[in-house]
């Protein structure tokens, strides 16, 4: 149990968090009164833009990110009552059908895959703006790329509740394709590649489209490349 004190100075390093951000907006927003140079445009500039095929097809990505939000807290929930009532929820013997293991890591699995999910959809969304136009066959790549992502997520789930109920056999199955065990990584190990593999198409998607305004004359360079790094950071890592 954390100390008095502990508990005490964690409050008031959060209040004082909170009230230097509130002083540093309000010196910013009432006191500077001269203007600062800014190379932001006035409007937004994807506004009346028309959208392309490729960024039509990401709509579907936003709702799978709701969907499995939701998932999740409904996991989070089920998971924090079992610390109330045991193996029950509300006299239902739930535990039979979804043990806490499955509901924990399920509903820990599921803040990364919806993240992820998001972070995808929102790089193919913008990568036809940094492009200037929509890369040859770039639809194509994001529905099947949202297939893979289903695959690998109803997969990993149901592979993980499989093996949890010792559906899996006495071999290695179990961590092929059901539960690795690990911290943040308890999907198995078949689907972990494929994850990968998935988010290497990710990055041959974005980079297709971002590669060539590096060419392109007038295009802010060191915008590209933070794009490019930060795709390829997170694809990579």
């Amino acid at each position: 149990m954390p100390t008095s004190s502990t508990i005490v100075w964690t409050g008031v390093s959060v209040i004082m968090l909170i009230a230097g951000l509130g002083a540093m907006v309000w010196f910013y927003a009432g006191w500077r009164k001269e203007a600062e140079d800014r190379d932001t445009p006035d409007s937004d500039p994807l506004i009346g833009e028309t959208l392309t095929p490729s960024q039509k097809a990401t709509v579907k990505y936003f709702l799978v990110v709701s969907l499995l939000f939701l998932l999740q807290i409904v996991m989070g929930i089920i998971t924090a009552h079992y610390g109330v009532e045991g193996g029950g929820f509300y006299g239902i013997p739930l535990a039979d059908y979804l043990p806490y293991v499955v509901s924990r890591t399920w509903h820990t699995q599921l803040g990364i895959f919806w993240i992820a999910t998001a972070w995808l959809a929102a790089g193919l969304f913008i990568s036809p703006y940094i492009c200037g136009k929509e890369p040859k066959f770039q639809k194509l790549g994001v529905d099947v790329l949202f297939i893979a992502l289903l695959i690998v997520v109803l997969g990993s789930m149901g592979g993980q509740w499989m093996s949890v109920m010792h559906k899996l056999g006495n071999g290695d199955l179990w961590f092929w394709f059901g539960h690795q065990g690990y911290e943040y990584v308890d999907l198995g190990r078949v689907w972990q590649a494929a994850f990968f593999v998935g988010l290497l198409l990710w990055l041959f998607l974005i980079g297709r489209a971002a590669i060539p305004a590096l060419k392109r004359e007038g295009t802010n360079k060191s915008l590209i490349w933070l794009f490019m790094g930060t795709t390829a950071g997170i694809a990579l890592f």
